[in-house]
């Protein structure tokens, strides 16, 4: 590989990494959400007729918040995607010119 080649592969990967994210978290590979709040599984009572159906009230409650809670962490994430393409191609973009800027004249490519 040039010379040149590892360099910029290097600045892109440390300039990615060095991103600042305003959604979610990443660290050591685990991807965490910070706006979405996970809902907590309500308990079921099964004592009699009454308590089951207002379980079974809690749980489609719940249902509910889970389907709001996935919603979120699927535009939080494509969020972060799209902040860590931007920051790529901004560095891929960057090292290009400085690339460029290095090459001494008369050996550009066609």
């Amino acid at each position: 590989m040039k010379p040149v080649v590892i360099i910029a592969t290097v600045a892109i990967l440390f300039g990615a990494a060095a991103l600042p994210v305003s959604a979610g978290e990443l660290t050591r590979g685990v991807w965490r959400s910070d706006q979405c709040a996970k809902p907590i599984a309500p308990p079921t009572d099964r004592t009699d007729t009454q308590a089951l159906n207002l379980s079974v009230a809690n749980y489609n409650d719940y249902v509910r918040e889970v389907e709001r809670y996935v919603a979120c962490l699927k535009t939080e994430a494509q969020e972060d995607m799209r902040l860590i393409q931007d920051g790529f191609n901004a560095a891929q973009d960057e090292v290009q010119l400085d690339a460029d800027a290095a090459r001494p004249r008369g050996t550009e490519v066609k």
